[in-house]
């Protein structure tokens, strides 16, 4: 009798700790819901979240409840053997009676949200076919269409407005393709912005059309950064430079860029050959100040800093400055060569014996 006594309250106990513990985790579901709810959104990414967590709760609630039948089987059991309760029991329910409450209102709340939200996007959608009609009117004025291209600096001037342009236009568009998602998202039905994709053609067409002149930039580049006097000894290279470049641009869609580069190509075949002949040799630093005079380049330029670059941007001068330019080459070599003569009288006369 003692041991079925004893049995007795081991089962007691265990089914009391079993009970305890089923509490436990249903008090904490409810809690982890009860905090999950009580968001109230504010936007469509937080409508969207707290559907989903509503989703979520919902379905954790049905396998929940079976969870909570065996417990209160439990508990009817403990009370029923031992006289006892479950801990916490009276504030699960009274906590779990909250819950059902906010779940069932939960809808109403959020279907209330989404009208004020409907209308907002709604609004949304109004003003931003006003900033679009905006934005296709500075792109039409802005846009670089060839008019002003005239040299390297003009072209890259036109680059970087463009990728300030497409910057812009890529804001624009980002927030067009969310106000449709928005809208798909509340059952609005999808707004059409018809600018918008005539300027999305556009915009792709003038950028491809730039992408070939951004290309012959990089490619010339690798050969510009060069010392002058230094790429005199691969000139070459540059002949072959242009030479493929030019073979490029035929048989493309005649644009702004490719008329720019087809001439931009022409003028530099044509001022190369006179930039071949400068070569400074014999040259002093008298010689190069001329030099740098001639070309209209800054005083007390460090050779350093004569490269290829400099060259071909003074090109046109260089052209139309060649006589002087020879002439002071020539200048150059007499003056060292009278120089050396004279360096050679004066060693003979340090050597001769009389």
């Amino acid at each position: 009798e003692e041991q079925l006594r004893e049995l007795d309250k081991a089962l007691g106990r265990t089914l009391r700790n079993s009970g305890n513990a089923d509490v436990e985790t249903l008090h904490e579901f409810v809690k982890q819901s009860l905090e999950a709810l009580s968001v109230m959104p504010q936007s469509v990414d937080e409508i969207a979240a707290a559907t989903e967590k509503w989703r979520t709760v919902t379905e954790q609630l049905m396998s929940t409840k079976d969870l909570k039948m065996r417990m209160e089987d439990k508990g009817r059991l403990l009370k029923l053997h031992t006289g006892q309760t479950l801990d916490g029991l009276q504030e699960l329910n009274k906590d779990w009676d909250d819950l059902e409450l906010r779940m069932t209102a939960h809808t109403k709340n959020v279907e209330e949200q989404k009208e004020r939200i409907r209308a907002l996007i709604a609004k949304g959608v109004k003003d931003y076919q006003e900033q679009l009609k905006k934005f296709a009117s500075v792109w039409k004025g802005e846009k670089p269409d060839g008019a002003g291209l005239s040299n390297r600096q003009s072209a890259e001037e036109a680059m970087e407005r463009l990728r300030d342009l497409e910057e812009q236009y890529e804001a624009v568009k980002m927030q067009g393709d969310r106000l449709v998602k928005d809208c798909a998202q509340f059952g609005i039905p999808e707004p059409r912005f018809s600018e918008l994709e005539d300027l999305e053609e556009d915009v792709g067409k003038t950028v491809a059309a730039w992408k070939l002149y951004s290309e012959y930039a990089t490619a010339l580049a690798v050969l510009t950064g060069e010392k002058w006097l230094v790429f005199l000894e691969r000139i070459w290279d540059m002949d072959d430079f242009l030479a493929g470049w030019a073979a490029s641009l035929k048989g493309r869609e005649v644009d702004a860029v490719v008329r720019f580069l087809h001439g931009e190509i022409e003028r530099l075949k044509t001022n190369w050959p006179f930039l071949k002949l400068v070569k400074g040799d014999s040259f002093t630093g008298e010689h190069w100040a001329h030099f740098y005079a001639l070309l209209e380049l800054k005083p007390g330029m460090k050779l350093a800093e004569l490269t290829l670059q400099v060259m071909l941007d003074k090109s046109d001068l260089v052209v139309k400055k060649i006589d002087k330019i020879k002439d002071l080459q020539a200048k150059a070599v007499a003056e060292l060569t009278m120089k050396e003569a004279l360096d050679e009288i004066d060693d003979w006369g340090i050597r001769a014996e009389f």
